[in-house]
């Protein structure tokens, strides 16, 4: 059975997990990823990697994908709903070929959220020199989840309304008791994932043990190519983001929020959640269920049947059905 735990799931397993997984050889004693190349230029923080407006429509949407991608993963959405928005395709610095933010210091705990937050900045320094008003933002997957929520926590005098899809708020091991407290991820992430595993594991072990090409999508065509596009980020730039996004857990702040937050949620199918025990507790435990447990009046969620992650590629009718009947 292929494997379904991305190096994101590995935070929270058990430390014999760990050892077994470095019985293989996986690292690399040369290597350092957590430095970005030497020739590889950079933007200071708070710098968007690019922004490109398309559409005709009043309302004002800003799509922001995570994990890795560019907006082409919108590509369809935005050509079938030009004339009912206003589209702001935002790409995360280091994703798509662009320059990433300027790393911080090594003694700089990724509990701080550094690249994360100058995300964040960006974004809204962005709202604020267009004067967008009453913004809707629309994220895709890991990472760009957490800086939509933090938007519509941080700065919800700029947002209307929030659209969180496929994303996890934090990743959880099901198989765990009593789950680590948010300041045992970030002291773990710092003192062991990082300087111990993610600085020296190869490319190819990285690569197998990221999300699989069928984790996105049903359809193999477009997995693949999901994957490959995920891929092709340079290693000390996935590795920054995943290592921040393993220090947050935007659940415990949740019930802050004012705004409008719907959050939709792939359902996957039978034949998905069948193959094994640990494939339907990641996706449960991560994807599903923490959304579908929250009791907030702004919040609501909706499950999408027979979608894997991207449900832009394997249900857009659905999808876009659900978008639209937010504004009607």
């Amino acid at each position: 059975m292929k494997r379904y735990f991305s190096f994101a799931a590995i935070i929270f397993a058990s430390f014999n997990f760990l050892i077994a997984q470095n019985t293989f050889e996986v690292q690399g004693d040369s290597l350092n990823n957590l430095v970005l190349p030497k020739n590889m230029e950079t933007s200071p923080l708070g710098t968007l990697g690019d922004i490109k407006t398309v559409g005709e429509g009043k309302q004002d949407l800003l799509l922001i994908a995570g994990w890795g991608f560019d907006p082409s993963v919108f590509d369809d959405f935005v050509k079938n709903n030009k004339k009912k928005f206003k589209m702001h395709l935002i790409t995360l610095p280091g994703f798509g070929n662009t320059k990433p933010q300027e790393l911080p210091s090594p003694n700089i705990s990724y509990g701080k959220q550094i690249w994360t937050n100058g995300c964040i900045k960006g974004i809204v320094n962005y709202i604020k020199e267009n004067n967008l008003k009453e913004v809707t933002v629309l994220s895709y997957f890991n990472v760009a989840a957490q800086i939509a929520i933090r938007l519509n926590i941080d700065y919800s005098e700029y947002i209307n309304k929030t659209i969180v899809i496929s994303g996890a708020p934090t990743i959880i091991d099901a198989s765990m008791k009593t789950p680590p407290t948010l300041k045992e991820r970030i002291e773990v992430n710092d003192n062991y994932y990082a300087p111990k595993w993610f600085k020296t594991v190869t490319k190819e072990v990285w690569n197998n043990s990221n999300f699989p090409p069928n984790f996105y999508s049903f359809d193999s065509i477009t997995g693949k190519k999901m994957w490959d596009q995920v891929a092709s980020v340079p290693m000390p730039i996935m590795i920054q983001y995943l290592c921040e996004f393993n220090s947050q857990d935007v659940l415990l702040d949740i019930n802050q929020i004012e705004k409008e937050l719907l959050v939709i949620v792939p359902g996957y199918d039978k034949k998905t959640l069948n193959e094994g025990s640990s494939m339907t507790s990641f996706i449960n435990s991560n994807y599903i269920d923490p959304w579908l447990a929250l009791k907030n009046p702004h919040i609501k969620v909706i499950k999408v049947e027979n979608s894997a992650n991207c449900i832009f590629c394997d249900n857009p009718n659905k999808l876009e059905g659900i978008i639209s009947a937010l504004f009607n």
